[in-house]
C-alpha cells in the first residue's frame, strides 16, 4: 500500500464491492481514499479477512448461523450494502428475517465499507439512536 497505493486498492477492493474497481476507486474523495490506504496499510496478512468471509458463508455454517440467530432475543440492528462484494446482501435479509424483531437498514455504500456511502450520516444516526433505546 505504500509503494503502490493505486494497485493496492486496485487489488483489495474488489473482493469487498460488486460494483467495477475503477469506478469505485475515481468515486472515492480525497478523504476516503486516504482513510483506506491508511486501512488497507495497517492490515498485515492481507488473507485473514478473506478466509473469514469464506468460511462463515459456506453452505454448511450458514444453518449454524441461521439456529443461532432464532434464539437471539436482544434488540438487533442489521445493516448491510446492498452492493457489499464480501457479504451478499441476501445474507443481511436472512438474518434480520431470522432474528426476533430485528431491524435491517440498507446501505448505499459501494462496497463493505459502509462508512463510504453517502447515507452514512443517517446511519450514524440509527445506531447512535438504537444504541440509545
Amino acid at each position: 500500500m505504500r509503494r503502490a497505493p493505486g494497485l493496492g486498492l486496485r487489488t483489495l477492493l474488489p473482493g469487498l464491492s460488486r460494483r467495477p474497481v475503477d469506478d469505485l476507486v475515481a468515486a472515492l474523495t480525497t478523504a476516503q481514499h486516504a482513510a483506506l490506504l491508511e486501512l488497507f496499510g495497517r492490515m498485515r496478512s492481507g488473507a485473514g479477512f478473506t478466509n473469514d468471509i469464506r468460511h462463515m458463508t459456506a453452505p454448511r455454517h450458514l444453518n449454524t448461523l441461521a439456529e443461532h440467530a432464532a434464539r437471539l432475543r436482544q434488540p438487533t440492528l442489521v445493516i448491510a450494502a446492498r452492493d457489499d462484494g464480501a457479504v451478499p446482501y441476501a445474507q443481511a435479509e436472512s438474518l434480520a428475517s431470522t432474528i426476533p424483531d430485528a431491524r435491517l437498514i440498507a446501505s448505499t455504500a459501494p462496497s463493505h465499507m459502509i462508512w463510504l456511502g453517502d447515507d452514512y450520516p443517517a446511519i450514524t444516526a440509527a445506531i447512535t439512536a438504537f444504541l440509545a433505546g
